[in-house]
Order: C-alpha cells, then sequence, then structure tokens
C-alpha cells in the first residue's frame, strides 16, 4: 500500500510530465484565465463607481443644446461688426458683454 508521501509524489510527477508536454497550452489558458479575471474586476469598478456617482449627483442629465442668440441692434464691438438679425452662440463672448443687444431665440 501507498503512502502519502509516495501518492504525492507520482502526482507531482504526473503533473509535471502534463506540464511538459502541454505547458503552452496551459499558459494560454492561465492567461486567458487572468485577462478574463481582470476584466471582470475592471466591469465591477466601473458599474460601482457609476452607481456611486449616480447615488451622489443623481440621474445623469442630458446636456442642454447651445441656444442661439440674435441681434437686434448694428453695433461695432471691438473689430467685430454685428448687424441686426445676425446669430451667435450664447456662449460667444460679445453676446456676454453685450448682452442688451440680443435676444435669446427659442427652439
Amino acid at each position: 500500500m501507498a503512502t502519502k508521501k509516495q501518492k504525492a509524489d507520482e502526482f507531482r510527477e504526473l503533473l509535471e510530465n502534463y506540464l511538459l508536454e502541454n505547458g503552452d497550452r496551459v499558459r494560454e489558458l492561465l492567461e486567458e484565465s487572468r485577462v478574463r479575471a481582470v476584466n471582470a474586476s475592471w466591469k465591477a469598478e466601473t458599474q460601482a463607481r457609476l452607481a456611486l456617482e449616480e447615488q451622489w449627483y443623481g440621474p445623469k442629465q442630458e446636456p442642454e443644446p447651445p441656444r442661439r442668440a440674435i441681434a437686434t441692434a448694428s453695433f461695432t464691438h471691438g473689430d467685430l461688426t454685428v448687424k441686426i438679425g445676425d446669430v451667435y452662440s450664447t456662449d460667444d463672448l460679445v453676446v456676454a458683454q453685450v448682452n442688451h443687444c440680443f435676444v435669446i431665440a427659442e427652439d
């Protein structure tokens, strides 16, 4: 009857032989497993971060589309000449500085 040490030695020898014969495939499987584990970890971290952000800040809001400002007067602002009816983004500097000469367009 074989002792535990003999059984362990036999198993170790079988394992070493298997690894010698199939080492490349074993390495590939281990690498695939590692990649899957890293991807799963990254996905879990991302989901947790997004859940925390939503809990903290509330649900994501869609950004407002850029609004338009239409000139109601003709004027020169620095080297920029504005005519009645010219359309600018509400983010433009001229709209912010001379806002009394513009109306905001409703879409």
